[in-house]
């Protein structure tokens, strides 16, 4: 009996470890990922709008989906929250509905144990863990067993040794950046599957890890918006639509579910954001219904119901909160289509006309109202000074309003994810195909990709460049989606296979970080000026990437010189994620990892 429950209960892990990494390799991408956003963990609130879902999460922990009453004393006023019949509610629920685990986690840790040792131990398991795994893909198990234990417990002693109790610490904020980092874990596992099932496993690796720890979405990590969220969706979105793709490996039963699944991740969205959903929504039914292997009535029917049922909490939720399973909370403010304001009539029309009336009424008011928004984010291309300081250069000076620790730290596309300048090698690529008449036309996981970056940027850009953005955040999910695109580039995957790529990003980090550092030092840099300077690095080597990519790509030749300044280029995103961790907002409070904090400290000292 005992042989056959161990038998049973290991054949569980397998199956749960395939379904949540994929292999070993996607297990060690997720917590190599984990491990390093866990270093810039900042414990302190850094935007005011998280005081909003801090305080609903509590609610949520306490049975209630509001925050508190309205009454004669002063009533919860942050970014986030409305009241409606004399109520005080928040929004992001789907985001706070998950977080209630670590929210269980954290406060287990603080029933047994000081919080900040409890959670700074929990990071060393990690690594512990992290070399346990590395070890036994590369065959040398005892040997990165025992290296692993002595660093763990080396550093565990030393960040006991200097660490002193969280002053006051929130355990809702404390968990929904638990699970913020762990969602970021899962968008670099998302994109090592997407791309190791296309192409390797070496690439997926490359390209999940770069997905958060070059590109900004490892800034975000630890600050517990909704951004992360939304991009997990849209890459593990993408993810199902390419396996439903594949009619070769896969039966028509695992195809629909594949698509379901995507839809069902779109449901979630809508819970978390509704616009984001419906554009995301709009962006794969536009691709998926016309490419999908299977378009007969009975699997639409079923992708239907899905859908449907997945909408099921975030139509409940609008109901409690609003009033209406249409409006979602963030209506209660009123204003726009970001804010999803639906008429507020239609409720009442719909009980005496109604499910026609409902169709013809949301659908009419979808059509009219999205339409108005891309005619406003199509009329910002009219605006060439605009779309400048969002794409290419930020402005030093467009805090226009907000806290002056942001002063200057708004970054442009290309300075926050400068890796961009390699597409120009993947065009000079396809127009060499065109005119050698090898025109390569796009895929549908390609259209998909692209339909979500235009999906995006329609639903956001005419609210650009908007204040404390730092790295365009509304925009979060184009990065990791943009960088997949680069990925599927003949001239792009010939770059990044080779060794060069890694040891000019290994040495842009180790070495270039500390040349960084010295120079910060010397010229006595604020805060705004060393992010400006870190903006014209970015957009230097995005200048030379984008050269030395493409003049490899036309003559076949320089290909090493162009792949070290891609590694070198990858190297200044991470720098942006350690930079802004240690000095850039070391005024926004403690880091968590007791050591780490150390260095802060000094660095802030020495500048």
């Amino acid at each position: 009996m005992s042989d056959r429950l161990s038998g049973a209960l290991s054949r569980t892990k397998i199956r749960l470890g395939r379904a949540l990494f994929r292999d070993r390799l996607g297990f060690v991408v997720f917590l190599g990922t984990v491990c390093v956003v866990s270093l810039f963990w900042r414990t302190d609130m850094f935007i005011n709008d998280n005081e909003t879902l801090v305080a609903t999460l509590d609610a949520l922990a306490d049975g209630r989906l509001w925050i508190e009453r309205v009454g004669d004393g002063p009533v919860f006023d942050s970014p986030g929250a409305e009241v409606r019949d004399g109520r005080v509610y928040g929004r992001n629920y789907g985001q706070l509905v998950v977080s209630l685990p670590a929210l269980g986690l954290v406060w287990a840790i603080d029933l047994v144990a000081d919080l900040r040792t409890g959670l700074v131990a929990l990071w060393h398991l990690f690594v512990l863990c992290l070399f346990v795994q590395v070890g036994v893909l590369v065959d040398r198990r005892r040997l990165f067993a025992l290296g692993g234990c002595a660093l763990a417990l080396g550093l565990f002693a030393l960040n006991v040794a200097v660490l002193t109790p969280l002053a006051n610490p929130s355990l809702a904020h404390l968990a929904l950046q638990l699970t913020t980092v762990v969602a970021a874990g899962f968008v670099a596992v998302a994109l090592y599957r997407l791309v190791a099932f296309e192409y390797d496993r070496h690439l997926g690796a490359i390209v999940g890890l770069a997905g958060v720890l070059v590109a900004p979405v490892g800034f975000w990590t630890t600050i517990p918006k909704r951004h992360v969220f939304s991009v997990l969706v849209c890459v593990a979105v993408l993810s199902l639509f390419v396996r439903s793709q594949e009619a070769s490996t896969t039966t028509r039963k695992t195809q629909l579910a594949y698509r379901g699944g995507a839809y069902a991740l779109v449901g979630f969205l809508t819970w978390i954001h509704a616009a984001e959903g419906l554009f995301v929504f709009l962006a794969l039914a536009a691709v998926d219904l016309p490419t999908g292997q299977q378009t007969d009535r009975r699997t639409l029917a079923v992708l239907a119901c899905v859908f449907a049922i997945s909408l099921v909490p975030a139509a409940v939720t609008n109901y409690l909160v609003t009033g209406s399973v249409i409006h979602p909370p963030r209506t209660l403010a009123g204003g726009g289509l970001h804010d999803f304001p639906a008429p507020t009539a239609l409720g009442d029309s719909v009980a005496a006309s109604g499910l026609s009336f409902l169709i013809l009424g949301v659908g009419g008011w979808l059509v009219s109202t999205v339409g108005d928004l891309i005619g406003d984010s199509l009329a910002v291309l009219s605006e060439p000074d605009r779309l400048y300081e969002v794409v290419v250069r930020s402005s030093p000076g467009n805090l226009r309003e907000g806290r002056l620790e942001f002063a200057g730290t708004n970054l442009s596309i290309l300075e926050s994810f400068p890796v961009f300048g390699v597409a120009a090698a993947a065009v000079a690529s396809g127009v060499l195909g065109v005119r050698d008449r090898r025109p390569s036309w796009p895929r549908p996981p390609t259209v998909l990709a692209g339909a979500m970056i235009v999906a995006f940027v329609l639903l956001y850009l005419s609210r650009l460049p908007l204040h404390a953005q730092i790295t365009q955040r509304y925009l979060l999910p184009v990065y990791p989606l943009g960088l997949y695109l680069l990925a599927r580039s003949d001239a792009v995957r010939g770059l990044v296979r080779t060794r060069t790529v890694l040891w000019s990003y290994l040495g842009g980090v180790l070495i270039g970080g500390q040349l960084f550092v010295v120079y910060l030092i010397a010229q006595r840099f604020v805060v705004a000026e060393a992010a400006q300077f870190h903006a014209r690095i970015a957009l230097f080597a995005c200048l030379i990437c984008a050269v030395t990519g493409t003049l490899a790509t036309v003559n076949g030749r320089g290909r090493r010189l162009a792949a070290a300044v891609l590694g070198l280029t990858g190297a200044v995103g991470t720098l942006f994620l350690v930079a802004s961790g240690l000095y850039y907002f070391a005024g926004l409070g403690d880091l968590l990892i007791a050591i780490v904090e150390t260095v802060s400290d000094s660095l802030v000292r020495a500048v």
